[in-house]
């Protein structure tokens, strides 16, 4: 599914992030200083307001709104997997 692998990044950032201490506005550094390249897991993590931009080209990740939407989104997979197991449960009971 599209959103673990999603948090699979989101995690891996986070702990680049964490390493390079840029968690904070004072703290925020250059992509290439956290070790990490502009992709498009990057830029979703930026438009969701996850990594943000301190000041021209340092951005810093704010790691509790990271750990919210990572939270978020692994609710969000179960409970559409028990209802596609209710689903299947009830077409079962009806069609056998």
């Amino acid at each position: 599914m599209a959103s673990s692998s999603l948090i699979a990044a989101q995690e891996k950032f986070a702990e680049k992030f964490r390493r390079s201490g840029a968690t904070i506005p004072v703290r925020a550094r250059k992509l290439s200083e956290i070790g990490i390249k502009d992709s498009p897991v990057f830029r979703k993590l930026v438009s969701k307001g996850i990594i943000l931009e301190a000041n021209k080209g340092r951005y810093y990740m704010d790691i509790n709104k990271s750990k919210k939407a990572v939270k978020k989104t692994k609710t969000r997979d179960f409970l559409l997997f028990f209802i596609i197991g209710l689903l299947i449960i009830i077409a079962f009971l009806i069609f056998v």
